[in-house]
């Protein structure tokens, strides 16, 4: 393969890359308003809405958690084409650069979730509050 099919591989990726952390960073604004709402509407006492704002949030969670996997995986098909150039032209500069460079990029712990749902607390609170007014 030649270089410029390798650059045009790697200009490909980056850009999903770039797309994927443009998403994540609307994701963390569109949860910042969602809590924001949330609590005006806990004070308020509209507590079917606080449930859905939480539903909401929770959703934007899970969907930037993928995308930060995505992300990673175009990261990582960057290196993968960089190390075969790398090889194929001798090129330690570039293998040195990337070494640099991995302490940034890790997997996020796929085993147990660290960190439970935001919404399941709040569904729980709202069934026991419902099954004592019976």
């Amino acid at each position: 393969m030649e270089i410029v099919q390798y650059v045009k591989q790697i200009q490909d990726l980056l850009k999903l890359h770039d797309r994927a952390v443009k998403q994540i960073i609307l994701l963390d604004g569109y949860m910042n308003t969602a809590s924001r709402q949330a609590f005006y509407c806990a004070i308020n006492g509209s507590y079917l809405q606080v449930m859905h704002l939480m539903l909401r949030k929770s959703v934007a969670q899970g969907i930037k958690k993928m995308l930060k996997i995505y992300r990673l995986h175009k990261w990582f098909a960057v290196q993968n084409i960089v190390q075969k150039v790398a090889r194929y032209y001798q090129w330690q500069h570039g293998m040195n650069i990337l070494a640099s460079m991995d302490e940034f990029y890790r997997f996020p712990d796929m085993g147990r979730l660290s960190k439970e749902d935001i919404a399941a607390q709040s569904w729980a609170v709202l069934d026991c509050e419902f099954h004592r007014e019976d």
